[in-house]
């Protein structure tokens, strides 16, 4: 009879724990956030269906209003409502419990001060230096007497070095390398003056006559891929009027080559012109065709480049756009589906304002880069482009006043519509740049919003494009910006 009753409080015990677990899993799997982030007077309302409970643990700065009866009749009656209703920057912690006993999530509530930056939307060049071309690569050459030579590489010349000048005489573009080199080829040894993490060294190469090769000419050469030190064109998405700090893109700058790196501190962006836009279709990404002069004016420094974007400081702001003010970044929280607007460039270098529709907003607990659905709605803006194009890479995402986010990518399938990335990730990381001290340890996805909508199944994407592109006259390629293709063996 013992042994019984033991088995039987033991598969108790195995049920509760196995519910536990299932419930933990769900919450888990279905978003229910670890960490959320909100705005003073802001009020958010949190509903826990039995047989969930929410316990305060924590609350010295009064953010949270204690669960109650007439919370629960007010919100729905069937459920424990948590009311987050903070007038005031603080931090709380609760935890939610199955059967008011055992805990299942432990949820820390922190609320900030508002942050306010200027939306841009100004076009932008990405250089990976500001003089020179950049040696992507090393290529082995036959000489005339049959055998294999590496000059560059015997030289000690690295991938992502900068090429300034041979000899003395300036090299400001690709071609200039060939022209030299031929002119100096008789002289024997060359001397290269090269710029390598900021820091200026000179090196001493031998050129190469090669072997004729698919019926051009013998001609001297040292062995190099080089290219224009152009990264590509996007858009500024923010800046910081107060510090300069600013933020574009929305997603890493792809290298033009493995071992190139983009330099921060050494890497520029500059003001872009958009001289056209091939308008995209289905399976054909458009593109937005943008110049720029690598010798114009200096608009900021890249100081960081990750998945979420490039980040620096401004030593000159863009010109004023309609939000010429500062705007507030909505936290997560605030951001949902609905009408929306973006700014972009399509002309020249003038920002306009085109209508989105938010399809979808992901509920993210940590920073992630595809966090939002934007549908392109505007007739004008769908009658220049075709949808999202490439170069419209870091476009802010604007909603009820507030900055929420940036366009990423386009989907090649339906040109119309795309992701974006939350504003409040791209603020961390900028935070985190300009000032690594102050940079929070945790960041929060919670989406609590004060009527939670079903939003639309959007099944499966197909393949996306990150909207950059990638050529010497900024024609834009597979991404929202515009990438330098031009490339040649010197």
């Amino acid at each position: 009879m013992r042994g019984r009753m033991i088995r039987l409080i033991l598969i108790m015990v195995v049920l509760v724990t196995g519910f536990a677990a299932a419930v933990a899993i769900t919450l888990r799997v279905t978003g229910f956030p670890e960490d959320l982030r909100f705005s003073p007077e802001q009020e958010y309302v949190y509903r826990i269906p039995f047989p969930l409970s929410i316990v305060v643990k924590e609350d010295q700065a009064g953010v949270i209003q204690p669960p109650n009866t007439d919370a629960n009749e007010k919100y729905g009656g069937v459920c424990t409502a948590l009311v987050i209703g903070p007038e005031h920057t603080g931090r709380a912690e609760v935890e939610v419990r199955l059967f008011g006993v055992i805990p299942v999530r432990r949820v820390v509530v922190n609320v900030t001060e508002n942050v306010e930056v200027i939306p841009s939307g100004h076009a932008i060049g990405v250089l990976l230096a500001t003089e020179g071309v950049v040696i992507v690569g090393h290529v082995p050459l036959r000489g005339l007497d049959g055998k294999q030579y590496h000059p560059a590489r015997n030289a000690g010349l690295l991938a992502g070095d900068v090429l300034l000048a041979i000899n003395d005489q300036q090299v400001s573009k690709v071609d200039d390398v060939e022209r030299i080199i031929s002119g100096l080829a008789a002289s024997g040894s060359l001397n290269l003056k090269i710029k390598r993490n900021g820091q200026v060294l000179r090196k001493e190469i031998k050129p190469v006559v090669s072997a004729p090769i698919a019926g051009l000419r013998p001609r001297a050469m040292l062995g190099v891929y080089v290219q224009d030190p152009t990264a590509g064109v996007g858009t500024l998405t923010f800046f910081d009027p107060k510090s300069g700090v600013f933020a574009a893109l929305g997603h890493m700058v792809s290298q033009p080559a493995p071992d190139v790196k983009l330099e921060t501190g050494q890497s520029r962006i500059v003001e872009a012109n958009i001289s056209g836009v091939e308008a995209g279709s289905k399976g054909e990404p458009g593109e937005k065709i943008g110049t720029f002069r690598p010798g114009s004016a200096i608009v900021g420094t890249i100081h960081k480049n990750c998945r979420y974007g490039i980040y620096g400081r401004l030593q000159q702001e863009p010109s004023v756009s309609d939000y010429g003010k500062p705007i507030r970044i909505a936290p997560a929280s605030e951001v949902v589906t609905g009408p929306a607007e973006i700014l972009t460039v399509i002309s020249g270098n003038k920002v306009g304002r085109y209508e989105v529709y938010i399809e979808r907003v992901s509920q993210q607990q940590r920073p992630g880069d595809k966090g939002l659905v934007v549908a392109i709605t505007d007739r004008a803006l769908i009658a220049k482009t075709g949808g999202i194009v490439q170069g419209m890479s870091g476009s802010p995402i604007i909603q009820n006043g507030r900055l929420i986010g940036a366009i990423t990518h386009v989907f090649v399938n339906d040109p119309k519509r795309g992701y974006g990335v939350l504003a409040e990730w791209m603020w961390q990381e900028a935070i985190r740049m300009a000032s690594p001290e102050k940079a929070p340890e945790v960041i929060s996805g919670a989406f609590l919003v004060p009527l939670p909508s079903k939003g639309r199944s959007l099944g499966e994407f197909g393949e996306i494009e990150p909207t950059n592109s990638y050529q010497a006259k900024l024609i834009i390629q597979q991404e929202c910006m515009n990438w330098s293709k031009g490339r040649s063996v010197s």
